[in-house]
C-alpha cells in the first residue's frame, strides 16, 4: 500500500476560467476564505479579501456585497457602545469617535470595493455558519457581536430558503455588473465548536444545502474545500492545536490543489518561482554584512526582476 491509497481520492473540479497576474481575485466570508486568500496574494496573485473583517454568516455575506452593489449607506447599523461608534457590519477595529467619520470610512471600502467586483476575475464566497446573532433592540443580524455582553443578541438559525432566496437576488446583481465574473462557492471546514458538535453539523447541513441549490439555481461554482478536509483528509494531524480549525500545512495542500486547478501551466511555474522568491526573502542571516547575505539578496533581487518582465502584474 502506498501513501496515496491511504487517502479518498480528491472530488474532481474543474474551471475554464484561470487566474490571471493583472485581474483581481476577491475572497469573501469565513477565516477559512482569510488562510486560502492569503496563499493567493503571497502567490503573488493581485488578491482582496475581508475589507471589512471576517463574516461568518451567508446572510450577512450577501448584504455586504448587496450593500456595495446598491451603493446604500448603511447608517441604521451604526451602534454606539462606550462612548464610540461601530458598525455591525464590521469586525471590532472600525471605531471611530464620530459617527459621520465611520461612515465616510465605510462607505470608502465599499466604493473601492465596487471597482474591484467590475473587473474581478473571480470571487469566492465562503460560508461558516448557519448560527447568527441578533441585535435584541435594533433587529439587526450582525457580522460581529463588538465585544457587547450577550444578553444584547438573541442566537438564531438560518433557513435554506433564507439564505437561498436572499443569494439568488445578489447574484443576478454580480451577474449584471460583471458578467465575466465567476463566482464560486465554499463552506468552511472549520467546526463551529462553540455551537456545539449537533449544532455545528446541522449548520453545515443547512450551509452545504443552501450552497448547491444556489450554485445549480444560477450556474455557478461550487469547490469542494469541505469535503477534502472533512473526507479526504479527515485526521487531526492536519488541523491544529485547537483540533477546529486546519492547520496551515491543510491550507496549503487546499491551495495547491486549487492553484492548479485555476492557474494556466505558464503561470503556475512563475507562482512557484514566486515562492522560491518568498521564503529565500523570509531566511534571516546570522550576520547582515556577511558576503554571502549580500549575494542572496541580489539573487533575488534579479529573480524578481526576470519574473516581473514576463509577468509584470505580479504583485510583489
Amino acid at each position: 500500500m502506498n501513501a496515496n491509497d491511504l487517502f479518498l481520492k480528491f472530488p474532481e473540479f474543474n474551471s475554464n476560467k484561470k487566474f490571471e497576474f493583472n485581474k483581481p481575485i476577491l475572497f469573501v466570508g469565513s477565516c477559512f476564505s482569510e488562510d486560502v486568500a492569503s496563499k493567493a496574494k503571497y502567490s503573488g496573485l493581485n488578491t482582496h479579501s475581508n475589507p471589512l473583517g471576517t463574516i461568518y454568516h451567508p446572510l450577512v455575506i450577501q448584504r455586504f456585497l448587496s450593500d456595495i452593489l446598491n451603493a446604500s449607506a448603511s447608517i441604521e447599523r451604526i451602534v454606539n457602545f462606550q462612548n464610540s461608534y461601530f458598525s455591525f457590519d464590521a469586525a471590532y477595529h472600525f471605531q471611530n469617535d464620530v459617527e459621520l467619520d465611520l461612515l465616510n470610512e465605510l462607505e470608502i471600502i465599499r466604493k473601492s470595493w465596487l471597482n474591484l467586483v467590475k473587473t474581478a476575475s473571480h470571487l469566492f464566497i465562503t460560508f461558516g455558519s448557519a448560527w447568527g446573532y441578533r441585535h435584541s433592540e435594533s433587529e439587526i443580524l450582525v457580522a460581529n457581536c463588538l465585544k457587547m455582553p450577550g444578553k444584547f443578541f438573541k442566537k438564531e438559525l438560518s433557513t435554506k430558503n433564507e439564505i437561498v432566496q436572499s443569494w439568488l437576488n445578489v447574484v443576478l446583481l454580480l451577474k449584471e455588473i460583471n458578467p465575466e465574473l465567476e463566482i464560486c462557492f465554499t463552506v468552511s471546514p472549520v467546526r463551529h465548536i462553540r455551537d456545539g458538535i449537533i449544532e455545528n453539523n446541522r449548520s453545515k447541513a443547512i450551509l452545504i444545502e443552501s450552497v448547491h441549490e444556489i450554485v445549480e439555481k444560477a450556474n455557478l461554482k461550487y469547490i469542494p474545500t469541505y469535503e477534502i478536509v472533512i473526507d479526504v483528509l479527515r485526521d487531526y494531524r492536519f488541523f491544529k492545536e485547537d483540533m477546529v480549525h486546519p492547520s496551515e500545512a491543510t491550507v496549503q495542500i487546499i491551495w495547491d490543489w486549487l492553484s492548479k486547478k485555476m492557474v494556466e501551466e505558464f503561470a503556475l511555474d512563475a507562482i512557484k518561482s514566486i515562492a522560491k522568491v518568498r521564503k529565500a526573502e523570509a531566511h534571516k542571516p546570522i550576520n547582515n554584512l556577511d558576503d554571502t547575505y549580500a549575494m542572496n539578496r541580489l539573487k533575488i533581487a534579479l529573480e524578481k526582476e526576470r519574473l516581473s518582465k514576463i509577468h509584470p502584474e505580479i504583485n510583489w
